[in-house]
């Protein structure tokens, strides 16, 4: 490594993060016609499939960024994402197994779609993170040609009254050079430049560990419905416990009961043994009640600590943060993905920057993106949080509670 960056680019806006959040912020300001540059630490997009709902409001964001049509198009049609369905189990030969416990229309469709079309033109869309996150790379790297370098990592951020100096690092190359811009997107995940800013987060800490699995495997002879965004399976277990997973279907080519690929999630209290991959595996198949001779190639598992916390504050001086680096929550109701996409468009932190090469005025006397934003993010937070606590019957006892006072469906 270099023991002095060499000098590098210079640009109005440096965008840390490369998944949803940093992503469609590089999309809008392309568009209002400010030059970004974008680092991400990874060499490639996710390659998990995380998140898959986008809401109706995320879409309409997402129209207006000309992506929404190839969202929809990659994405899973309407008719197989209209419906939650609570099962017993997907196998199995007891009397109460593979029962459908419970269905409801959801995201817009069955019963609903009268009513969520009235609220808008577009609807939910349904694309894990795996997919759509290569998808809105695509389309930034066509309006902003050499302007998102992966696997170049965020080491330093300095500021003074002129701009911020970053130091950045080529993991690949092991070179460093620096970036001279005049305001910073933190989409990092909170990974780097809130330590860096020292903003705290607040809220709820760790509550769940969340597991994810990613799988491959043909469900189509367990899952009686095609129309199911997710199967939240509550199997009784021999000693007389429920046993909770839930069964995502995340296509990419076919749909429904006959995805090619899916997410298997469970949740754990905080603190308990740690597991390792065979016994995680183990564990969901029997819950599951899957043969033993099913075939079922596991992909990847990953863990991850669900926590209800917001930044102190969306901004520090010239930096503005968004996604996860100012609100972590769990992916609910959708909650996930979501959020993160929206907030590069909507707060005052993407359209101040379209004056910016007109030298107008100097975005420290607007609107503070903490002021706009911090209530909407500090009430999302305790909101998915409860829902992921409260959600019946797939959550155990151990996590029920009732909803926070003042919290109210939005």
């Amino acid at each position: 490594m270099n023991a002095t960056p060499t000098p590098g680019r210079h640009v109005p806006v440096l965008i840390v993060g490369g998944g949803g959040s940093g992503l469609t912020a590089s999309l809008a300001l392309s568009d209002l016609g400010v030059d970004t540059l974008l680092i991400e630490r990874h060499p490639t997009t996710s390659v998990q499939p995380k998140a898959h709902i986008l809401n109706a409001r995320t879409m309409e964001i997402f129209d207006h960024l000309g992506v929404a049509e190839d969202i929809h198009r990659e994405g899973s049609p309407a008719e197989n994402r209209a419906a939650m369905v609570w099962l017993s189990s997907l196998g199995g030969d007891a009397p109460y197994d593979r029962q459908v416990l419970h269905r409801t229309s959801a995201y817009g469709g069955g019963e609903l779609a009268e009513r969520y079309a009235l609220a808008s033109a577009q609807p939910h869309a349904n694309l894990g993170q795996r997919w759509l996150e290569p998808l809105l790379r695509r389309h930034a790297e066509k309006r902003a040609p050499g302007g998102l370098l992966f696997h170049h990592e965020l080491t330093a951020l300095d500021e003074d009254p002129d701009g911020v100096t970053a130091t950045v690092l080529d993991r690949g190359s092991g070179q460093t050079f620096t970036v001279r811009a005049a305001y910073v997107v933190a989409a990092d995940g909170g990974k780097t430049i809130g330590r860096l800013r020292s903003i705290p987060m607040e809220g709820t800490p760790t509550f769940l560990e969340w597991i994810n699995l990613h799988v491959r495997a043909d469900f189509s002879a367990f899952i009686p419905c095609d129309d199911t965004v997710v199967n939240r399976v509550s199997s009784l277990a021999e000693d007389g416990t429920l046993q909770h997973c839930g069964v995502v279907p995340m296509g990419p080519d076919r749909w429904g009961r006959h995805s090619e690929e899916w997410t298997l999630m469970f949740s754990r209290p905080p603190g308990a043994a740690d597991l390792d991959d065979d016994t995680i595996v183990a564990m969901v198949r029997r819950t599951l009640k899957l043969p033993d001779d099913h075939p079922m190639d596991v992909e990847s598992i990953s863990r991850w600590p669900v926590e209800g916390t917001v930044a102190r504050r969306f901004r520090s001086g010239r930096v503005f943060l968004v996604g996860d680096a100012a609100h972590r929550h769990p992916r609910r109701e959708p909650w996930g993905s979501t959020p993160g996409c929206r907030t590069p468009t909507t707060w005052p932190g993407s359209w101040p920057w379209s004056w910016l090469d007109r030298r107008t005025t100097p975005c420290s006397t607007r609107t503070s993106p903490s002021a706009v934003r911090w209530p909407d993010g500090s009430s999302n937070a305790p909101c998915s949080r409860s829902s992921t606590r409260s959600r019946s019957p797939r959550a155990p006892a151990w996590c029920r509670e009732p909803t926070p006072t003042g919290t109210a469906p939005r």
